[in-house]
């Protein structure tokens, strides 16, 4: 049996009310039961768009008295009867989420990691907070036992949700569930899309949002969700033709990208197709991020929702740099989906089943999956925790039940911690940084063992200041021109070729080499012609060592001895004389 339902969508400054007509899940789970049972499409109607009052523009969940009753009378003005509202939940005011991996566990274990998750991003103080999760599943091909798995999670204030709940129950409004949208894209794109042995972009474009899921080998490995610009452009668009924004959401809706060049201002155009260009931008360079950093190439592209008909849409995406092929998403449905159906007002306003994809996942999933009204609620195990029976039995068991849910969730609490600590350390991002530690222990033994080897290697003192020295002086009196020297510091000695540009000058340096005694000339002397010049060039290999320069300090040392010695001799001989003569003359 058919029940009526209203998919509620808020964004910034619209509210959209989507109608249908849906199987509740568990009745679609017993008929499914049933031999040669057939699953009953979903029926949606044309979305009924309806511009915020100026006090719910800002922040509008957050004031879900004020909601509740604008949306009774948006419903009522146009006859609409909402039966069982989904509402949606978007905006990251409200939603905070994020990515993460966990071991393979059983069903039970599952919000456990979540919890543990939740706590990074919310600081630890997760009791304000309900969490759901969203488990991406194993891809198709890959081994089941010890693999790591990914899931997204999604937290809300607790207070929000039972606003919601309240407020909208005050007026009437039957809210069975509060979702963020991107949780039912995930589904599916899991279980309806058929990606088993390629990668898939799932790409959402509605009047709220738009919404990436990447497929790759029949499970997510991305998603993310991307603020629209369809208000701004309507914005522009309204004040360029002078018409409301919702007329200029329909003039969008029947013109396509091309209502921008409609446009007679040419600055309104410039910035709406900006406004274009940079949210398609942020998405691309999202895209782009994941195929490097997940190793993988986009087969197919398949846009779907509330704006995937928008015409020269196809053209668009190609002149932004998607080059993958874009489907039509019933191409890619798998074996034995019901897609869903249209009416004929939502046909006749452009509307067909791929425009329903994401709504009809988020009627038709269980009706605990991705809901906050059944997620893991901190307060409300606040709440429980705090009742107190009137009997001293019953709060004797509620302690002790407390102390082993406390001591038990601890023990939960730490394994989780170990695995995801251990996954974390298995990462292959950390391979090199692991590699680098080890190798650093490795160098730093060596390098300890080269400084004990180097204690130990024979030591003795090199002499190349005091060779170079006299080398250079030969240059420095201008007596030869050095051509190369080669140092040999194991036996303490420098050659040198010296050159020269005529025999005379070769005497002279040879000479004054001789007085100095700091050099072996035992080499020969080489000479060679310039075919061109006919100049000579005589090259003259002299040799220094310690020892010669030593043998040659010490000769010169006992020749200014020997003559320091003689001008001694010389002087008393002297006094000796001067004496005589004195002594001679006072006689």
């Amino acid at each position: 049996m058919k029940t009526t339902a209203t998919v509620m969508q808020v964004s910034r400054s619209l509210l959209i009310l989507t109608p249908a007509e849906y199987d509740k899940p568990e009745a679609t789970i017993q008929i499914s039961a049933k031999k040669n049972s057939v699953p009953i499409p979903t029926i949606f109607g044309a979305p009924q768009i309806f511009e915020l009052k100026d006090s719910l523009k800002d922040h509008p969940m957050q004031k879900a008295d004020e909601l509740a009753q604008f949306v009774k009378r948006c419903a009522e003005s146009i006859g609409l009867n909402l039966g069982d509202v989904f509402v949606c939940i978007e905006d990251e005011d409200n939603v905070v989420s994020t990515e993460y991996t966990h071991p393979a566990a059983k069903d039970k274990m599952l919000p456990a990691y979540a919890r543990v998750e939740a706590e990074k991003i919310l600081h630890g103080d997760i009791a304000q907070y309900t969490i759901i999760h969203s488990e991406y599943g194993y891809q198709f091909g890959k081994a089941k036992k010890n693999e790591d798995l990914q899931a997204a999670l999604f937290a809300m204030s607790s207070k929000t949700i039972a606003d919601i709940r309240m407020e909208f129950e005050k007026e009437g409004i039957h809210v069975v569930k509060i979702i963020p949208p991107i949780t039912a894209l995930i589904h599916a794109g899991k279980q309806q899309m058929n990606s088993a042995t390629k990668t898939v972009a799932l790409i959402s474009l509605d009047f709220v949002a738009t919404r990436l899921v990447i497929l790759h080998n029949g499970a997510p490995i991305f998603q993310q969700s991307f603020s629209s610009v369809l208000e701004d452009i309507a914005e522009m668009i309204s004040l360029e033709f002078g018409i409301s924004p919702l007329g200029a959401i329909d003039l969008i809706r029947e013109n396509g990208l091309g209502v921008c060049d409609r446009c007679n201002d040419p600055n309104t155009r410039k910035q709406t197709m900006g406004m274009l260009d940079n949210a398609a931008g942020e998405v691309l360079r999202t895209l782009r991020m994941v195929i490097s950093t997940q190793k993988v190439d986009i087969d197919q592209i398949v846009i779907c929702d509330s704006l995937s008909k928008l015409s020269n849409l196809s053209n668009y995406c190609r002149s932004i740099g998607l080059t993958a092929p874009i489907e039509n998403v019933s191409n890619i449905y798998t074996q034995g989906v019901v897609p869903p159906q249209v009416t004929e007002v939502a046909d006749d306003k452009g509307y067909n089943s791929g425009c329903y994809v994401t709504l009809n996942a988020i009627l038709n999933m269980s009706v605990a999956e991705g809901n906050f009204l059944g997620g893991e609620s901190g307060l409300a195990v606040l709440k429980k925790t705090s009742t107190v029976g009137g009997k001293v039995t019953a709060g004797l068991a509620c302690l002790v039940g407390v102390w082993m849910l406390a001591v038990g969730g601890w023990w939960i609490f730490l394994n989780v911690r170990h695995d995801n600590d251990q996954k974390a350390l298995n990462d292959p991002i950390l391979t090199e940084t692991k590699q680098l530690l080890k190798d650093e222990e490795t160098y730093t033994q060596k390098l300890a063992n080269l400084d004990t080897d180097k204690q130990m290697l024979p030591k003795t003192v090199v002499h190349v200041g005091d060779m170079m020295k006299h080398i250079f002086e030969l240059s420095t009196e201008k007596l030869g021109a050095i051509q190369n020297v080669n140092v040999q510091n194991s036996s303490n000695t420098i050659n040198a070729n010296i050159l020269t540009t005529d025999y005379e000058q070769y005497v002279t340096l040879r000479k004054y080499i001789q007085e100095q005694k700091y050099f072996d000339l035992s080499a020969n002397m080489t000479s060679t012609k310039d075919e061109h010049t006919n100049a000579i060039t005589n090259t003259l290999v002299v040799s220094i060592s310690a020892d010669t320069i030593k043998k040659a300090q010490e000769e010169k040392e006992k020749e200014e001895a020997s003559k320091s010695s003689a001008a001694e001799d010389t002087k008393d001989t002297t006094t000796k004389e001067t004496s005589t003569t004195t002594e001679e003359a006072s006689k």
